[in-house]
């Protein structure tokens, strides 16, 4: 039996006030919004690298304690499929900014029921999930 070797991904549902932090890629990184995330390195932990990436993306701070689990994706992508993990927080520090602007071109809050139409589909059926309840789900298999 052939040994599966997945790539992990961890991104953030970072909630305020009904909305959610979503961020707008450069043209040259493919365009349309994503959430603030991730791969996970070697010797990291998912909560750490998410803490990583969204300070490197947005300047934002979170601590582990704030984060939850609340959905996981298998992904079938190019190359390597994927474990991508979705976290929610509500509480965390600092104003979100475009902290990487030759991967972002901006970031910017979104109401949950008026995401824009060229949000990240994988993003957009996990944030589906999310509110239906919903742990676990496959993307493009």
């Amino acid at each position: 039996m052939k040994q599966a070797v997945h790539l992990i991904l961890v991104s953030l549902f970072l909630e305020k006030e009904g909305q959610i932090l979503l961020m707008e890629r450069q043209l040259l990184q493919g365009g349309g919004f994503t959430l603030p995330g991730g791969h996970v390195d070697a010797n990291e932990t998912a909560y750490k690298a998410l803490k990583r990436e969204v300070f490197e993306e947005t300047g934002i701070k979170i601590k582990s304690k704030n984060l939850r689990l609340i959905h996981v994706m298998h992904r079938k992508t190019p190359g390597l499929p994927k474990i991508h993990l979705f976290f929610v927080a509500d509480i965390f520090k600092g104003e979100p900014v475009a902290a990487e602007p030759n991967l972002i071109q901006s970031v910017a809050w979104y109401n949950t029921n008026e995401l824009p139409s060229r949000t990240h589909s994988a993003a957009l059926k996990a944030f589906a999930a999310y509110q239906n309840g919903q742990m676990y789900s496959e993307h493009n298999w």
